[in-house]
């Protein structure tokens, strides 16, 4: 019914130019297009709007693939180190403020503009290095320091001590 109403009929040919794009789709090149396409992406929704209604406060979203949160190893090292922050900086009976565990997350993301589960997994070793030098920074890890030990495992070694 569309094809009849959009000014021909389906001809013979058509199936088979069909087939060679949808075989070959990067080297499809679509110009002064007024609609909407989507090319081998099963389940895509087409829309100008999507609303998303759930009981839920937060809606959870996967980190896309490229982040330190896709990986599940870097992830875990990040996880890691804030956690190894998080408890040498609360042990710090000097603070002149009450520590709060969320801070580190909130430094990381504004440092990098994004969640730490979202930065891209290219800068990965500059967000170990910032959490390293935090932990470093404490005062349980400037006496780890003095004493000759690390505050906390390379991202090598927890590897090979996490399997």
């Amino acid at each position: 019914m569309h094809e009849s109403a959009a000014g021909r009929p389906e001809r013979a040919t058509d199936s088979v130019i069909a087939k060679m794009l949808l075989n070959d789709p990067q080297h499809i090149e679509i110009t002064d297009n007024a609609g909407n396409i989507a090319i081998n992406s099963p389940g895509a929704i087409q829309a100008n709007t999507v609303n998303v209604r759930t009981s839920r406060r937060r809606v959870a979203v996967n980190p896309p693939p490229g982040t330190i949160g896709a990986d599940q190893q870097q992830s875990r090292y990040v996880q890691y180190l804030i956690k190894r922050y998080n408890e040498f900086a609360s042990a710090d009976k000097t603070r002149a403020t009450r520590f709060n565990y969320g801070v580190i997350s909130t430094n990381v993301e504004s440092r990098y503009k994004a969640s730490w589960i979202l930065v891209s997994s290219a800068k990965f070793d500059e967000v170990c290095e910032y959490l390293q030098q935090r932990i470093s920074k404490t005062i349980l890890g400037k006496v780890d320091a003095s004493k000759g030990h690390r505050a906390f495992s390379t991202y090598t070694e927890f590897l090979t001590k996490s399997g």
